[in-house]
């Protein structure tokens, strides 16, 4: 229903598919992100920092508030790029720091 949402009355199949295949191209990068989010607290590096959590925690629940309503009004897709883009990207990000921050600096969980 979103990628309906932004074609015109009678689309033709490749801009259908060119659309779809936009929102699933966000849909993994999302899910990536997610997934660098996962290693990065289950595997330690990132479980301790508190203030970091928080934003964590603070992101992905506006981000799923706001996918959730993406889903049941039939949002145009690109507005999936923009959910992705300002709640899952940067918190992935900074996890990426994190993570190269222990291995270079030796930790930088230290007080």
């Amino acid at each position: 229903e979103n990628v309906l949402a932004s074609l015109p009355k009678n689309p033709s199949e490749a801009s259908f598919n060119a659309n779809e295949t936009s929102l699933y191209f966000a849909l993994a990068v999302t899910i990536l992100c997610i997934a660098i989010n996962l290693f990065g607290f289950m595997g330690g590096f990132s479980m301790f920092l508190a203030g970091f959590n928080v934003l964590v925690v603070l992101s992905h629940t506006i981000g799923t508030l706001y996918t959730c309503v993406f889903i049941m009004e039939a949002w145009h897709y690109l507005t999936f790029w923009y959910i992705s883009v300002f709640f899952a990207i940067p918190v992935a990000l900074l996890e990426v720091v994190i993570i190269v921050g222990t291995f270079c600096l030796g930790g930088i969980n230290r007080v």
